[in-house]
């Protein structure tokens, strides 16, 4: 550091909110944001925080401009003068389009604001889907069907999370659907670890969703197992797709007329973000701060033919916002372990689970298993081909492996439908007994079903849960 010599230095005392927050850092400041700009705000692990947004009238309104100040988080207009709060570990950041003043209450780790030029983007991007949902209407033509792909941490999950939420302010209900089965961090659009998952998003709240459709991958990373990922990702798309095209009642006609987020595996390469595009039927493909990955995809999609003067498939490049950040390993497992505590205890800690003891007899521990088929077995023409097929048996270990580890309850009614069941839900081995299992449920005994498939047990293995 130079210093000029000689020359005294000064000390400025902090002032009105600075002096309050040097004194107590828990207590109410208020942040006047600039029209334009956010408030980035995180919240340490084992501390919560709340914040409101100030009701204050615009004098003078320009036209089109609201007459209260107004702010957002990813999208969910807030209601002014109501508290909204930040739990532990939260990451956010509040909005304003023609500026407003945010008061924070409680401690934080870090709270600045700053300039959010993408958001004007991203803004563009929920227009031009509005005005596609209205055109299908009109022609009576599918609703829009985006996937939400790019770089390592781009911030994939929260533009998926803006879509969803100005589709909500246009009274819409799309379907999100979860591919990266790595970790939720939205509590709006939970997910759990290791499946892939598909739920109708009817408001803007962190409840746990009760119409989520999942099915169990058993890995954390989809290159674990691409063929089976593949496999189970299609399973969700056929699901999706009956759904979106079931409009005989008001609710269904809505969804349907709503259109399908997806958010894309973490990394994925061309070839896969092709097959689900094929599954899931997509025209509108966002690509975050990756030009390698959308120039691939544009290679891919030139010559696909137009719908109505539309190109079947649309890609557009984004730029990521400027508040993302990597996530270290450590800081991904921990967020892995809140989301599965969240998915038992509930967000607000309001569930109250079950302790369920399981006679191993009662049940079937089963596993799924990749086999290659030889040539002898193919059919007549495909000797050049790698056939992969998909085995259930039941699992090899012994039962004290799956001590803390996460299994999955699939509705199936015998062992061939376990390749193809959705997921009841998910439950917690907390200990392991003579010849019993003690489970931690989200729901009262009996188990809906009797199998309970085993993923990657290592990885999978949770404490203190």
């Amino acid at each position: 550091m130079a210093l000029a010599l000689g020359v005294p230095q000064v000390y400025t005392p902090p002032v009105g909110d600075q002096l309050q927050m040097a004194m107590d850092p828990t207590a109410p400041r208020v942040k006047v944001l600039a029209p334009g700009c956010e408030l980035r705000l995180i919240v340490d692990d084992d501390k919560h925080a709340r914040v409101k947004l100030l009701p204050e009238q615009v004098p003078n309104p320009r036209p089109g401009q609201p007459a209260e100040t107004s702010a957002e988080i990813f999208g969910a207009e807030l209601v002014p003068g109501q508290d909204y709060p930040l739990l532990g570990g939260s990451r956010t950041a509040i909005y304003t389009w023609h500026g407003c003043k945010v008061q924070v209450s409680g401690p934080t780790v870090q709270e600045y604001d700053a300039p959010n030029v993408v958001m004007r983007d991203y803004l563009c991007c929920a227009a031009v889907l509005e005005q596609r949902r209205m055109r299908a209407d009109d022609l009576g033509l599918p609703a829009p069907r985006v996937l939400v792909c790019g770089s390592a941490f781009s911030g994939k999950s929260s533009l998926c999370q803006i879509l969803c939420n100005y589709a909500l302010r246009r009274e819409h209900t799309p379907v999100f659907v979860e591919l990266d089965t790595r970790y939720s961090s939205i509590r709006q659009l939970q997910s759990v670890p290791a499946c892939v998952t598909a739920m109708t998003v009817e408001h803007a709240s962190d409840e746990e969703p009760m119409n989520r459709i999942a099915y169990f991958y058993g890995h954390l990373e989809w290159s674990a197992n691409p063929e089976w990922y593949q496999r189970v990702v299609s399973h969700l798309s056929r699901v999706v797709s009956a759904k979106l095209s079931h409009a005989s009642s008001r609710e269904g006609a809505r969804t349907s007329s709503s259109g399908l987020v997806v958010n894309a595996p973490f990394q994925p390469t061309p070839e896969l973000l092709h097959k689900i595009i094929e599954m899931f039927e997509i025209d509108v493909v966002l690509v975050l701060d990756s030009e390698a990955l959308h120039a691939a995809l544009c290679r891919m999609f030139a010559g696909c033919p137009k719908i109505n003067g539309v190109p079947k498939v649309e890609v557009v490049l984004l730029p990521k916002a400027g508040g993302v950040v990597q996530a270290a390993s450590k800081r991904i497992r921990f967020m892995r372990a809140l989301r599965v505590r969240d998915y038992f205890h509930g967000v607000m800690r309001d569930f109250s689970p079950f302790s369920v003891l399981v006679d191993l007899g009662d049940v079937q521990l089963v596993q799924i298993e990749t086999a290659t088929l030889s040539a002898s077995m193919l059919p007549l023409g495909k000797e050049s081909q790698k056939s992969v097929d998909f085995i259930v048996r039941p699992f090899s270990g012994q039962p004290s492996d799956l001590e803390h580890a996460l299994l999955a309850v699939v509705r199936a009614n015998s062992m061939n439908e376990v390749l193809f069941a959705p997921m009841c839900g998910l439950v917690l081995v907390t200990k392991v007994e003579d010849a019993a299992l003690q489970l931690l449920c989200p729901a009262p005994p009996p188990l809906p079903a009797q199998y309970l498939v085993v993923g990657d047990v290592k990885k999978l293995r949770f404490l203190d849960i």
